[in-house]
């Protein structure tokens, strides 16, 4: 296979933390690896001010700004960024264009692939209810708010030789939506040889993280409404009751204060441990350090932070909603809940944390499921993905 110049788009990458960053970067590391040429255009930020290169892969940054709705969203204008885009595209000659979603930058990147007749493939990331909340709009007008999103999207994605998504769910959403073409389905991805089952006892990672030495719940993953984590801390003080059990929340975002107040009003703020900001490298070791992941996120496409634990060996309980299911099988790696139904989730948490043999054979299951999603088979297929785009526009 010829190596590809293949120039990525992301509206969000490192130091930005979340799905589609991740993503982006694991993809990009991926495909350098394997020898192709990849740039990746994204927004500038203290940290990237020039081109540099990050495991393999050339970073393009543009100019951005901060929005006063989201704390570490950087936002760049297409009319701004337009003349830098069409001159790096003319300076690189890509072989194909990779956008991952609809906002500035990749739409800047669309338009360009389209004038230059550039194949073009785009992926979706992206759920309204992700990105509403932090706009504060009132709750009559969401609804609107959130169709109107999906129109904006279907507009966009129109114009892909072709469009991917991370489950079968996930582009039944791009379906129901209006996004009326074939849609291919390629894993999120999860690097299977660096989150592995741990060489250490829970309580030895623990302790490593100065952690006390209690049973432990962890969700990972950002602080806000979509993610649902009032059902972990309002379920903590019921599973108490039959276990000494304590809730380990990695992440930050805007709800860490109410979330804090949270536990005090519950009476269980001693027992939950807010980490913050994790850094990528120590990732890992946190979920060593746990005895059960939950993720309660309502509006979840895939979920890396899911597919992590699942790669750690860790039996899951999932918000049995949008695409979880896929990761989560009732009784083999571990157990759903529907949102808000603090006794069934409780039940389920308490279920685990008593038994360990059972969290043994779930998490056996977990791995094996993880296994499916490794990153070198996402590369793999998204290989195949910009080599069939290009040799598309060579028939044509």
């Amino acid at each position: 296979m010829n190596p590809l110049c293949i120039l990525i788009a992301s509206d969000t990458y490192y130091p930005q933390i979340d799905g589609t960053s991740y993503f982006t970067q694991r993809l990009a590391a991926g495909l350098a690896a394997k020898g192709h040429h990849v740039h990746v255009v994204c927004p500038a930020d203290t940290i990237l001010k020039d081109v540099v290169i990050r495991h393999g892969a050339s970073l393009h940054p543009m100019p951005s700004f901060l929005t006063p709705f989201h704390p570490t969203q950087r936002v760049c204008l297409s009319s701004v960024i337009k003349r830098l885009a069409a001159q790096l595209v003319q300076e690189l000659s890509p072989d194909v264009i990779h956008v991952q979603g609809h906002f500035p930058i990749c739409r800047t990147l669309i338009q360009i692939a389209r004038r230059l007749d550039i194949p073009l493939i785009a992926t979706n990331h992206f759920m309204p209810q992700n990105l509403v909340p932090y706009y504060l709009f009132p709750e009559w007008c969401r609804g609107r708010v959130e169709s109107t999103a999906w129109r904006d999207l279907v507009r966009w994605f129109r114009y892909p030789q072709i469009v991917t998504t991370p489950t079968d769910t996930a582009a039944q959403v791009l379906w129901s939506h209006g996004v009326n073409r074939p849609v291919t389905v390629i894993s999120g991805g999860v690097d299977t040889h660096r989150f592995v089952p741990a060489d250490i006892s829970s309580t030895e990672a623990r302790r490593r993280l100065n952690l006390a030495n209690r049973a432990t719940i962890l969700y990972v993953g950002r602080l806000s409404a979509d993610k649902g984590i009032s059902d972990l801390i309002e379920a903590l003080p019921i599973v108490r009751q039959r276990v000494d059990a304590q809730l380990i929340i990695a992440g930050r975002g805007v709800r860490a204060k109410m979330l804090l107040r949270h536990c005090h009003t519950l009476g269980v703020a001693q027992y939950v441990n807010f980490l913050g900001f994790v850094p990528n490298a120590e990732i890992p070791r946190v979920y060593m350090a746990a005895d059960v992941f939950c993720m309660p996120g309502r509006a979840e496409l895939q979920s890396l932070a899911t597919l992590e634990a699942l790669s750690t060996a860790l039996p899951v309980i999932a918000a049995d909603a949008v695409a979880l299911p896929h990761l989560v099988i009732n009784g083999v790696n571990g157990f759903l809940y529907e949102p808000r139904d603090i006794c069934t989730l409780s039940k389920h948490i308490c279920s685990v944390l008593e038994a360990p043999r059972l969290r043994q054979t779930l998490g056996q299951a977990s791995r094996q499921i993880a296994l499916s999603h490794d990153i070198g088979l996402t590369v793999e297929q998204y290989e195949q993905t910009y080599n069939a785009a290009v040799s598309g526009k060579e028939r044509s």
